[in-house]
C-alpha cells in the first residue's frame, strides 16, 4: 500500500488514532505501508507507535527509513531502522522526512 502525504487533511490530534489503526492494520493483514511525508510531528507520532522503549534489533525493526540525497550525476539512499530513526530524533533532534 502506498500513501502519499500521510499527514494531508487530517488534524494533528487525530495522527496517533489513524495511524495506530494503519500500523495495527498492517501487521493483521499482513500488508506493506510505504508512505511519504513533510511532516516531523506525523514521523513522530508514527515513531511512537513502534514503543521503542524495549530493546529491538534492527533487523527485526518493523520501520525502515530511506533518506535520498541527489548528487551531482546520482542520487544516494540511505536505509535506517525506525529505531535509529526514533533515538536519533530523541537525542539530537535529528531532521527527517519520510
Amino acid at each position: 500500500l502506498l500513501i502519499d502525504e500521510i499527514e494531508t487533511a487530517i488534524h494533528a490530534k487525530y495522527y496517533s488514532q489513524i495511524f495506530g489503526l494503519i500500523t495495527q492494520a498492517s501487521k493483521n493483514f499482513n500488508v506493506q505501508v510505504f508512505m511519504t511525508t513533510h511532516s516531523l510531528e506525523a514521523i513522530d507520532v508514527l515513531l511512537d507507535k513502534q514503543a521503542y522503549g524495549q530493546a529491538v534489533n534492527k533487523s527485526d525493526d518493523p520501520v525502515k527509513v530511506i533518506t535520498l540525497k541527489k548528487g551531482a550525476d546520482r542520487t544516494f539512499a540511505r536505509v535506517l531502522s525506525g529505531k535509529e530513526v526514533s533515538d536519533n530524533r530523541e537525542q539530537f533532534g535529528f531532521e527527517v522526512r519520510l
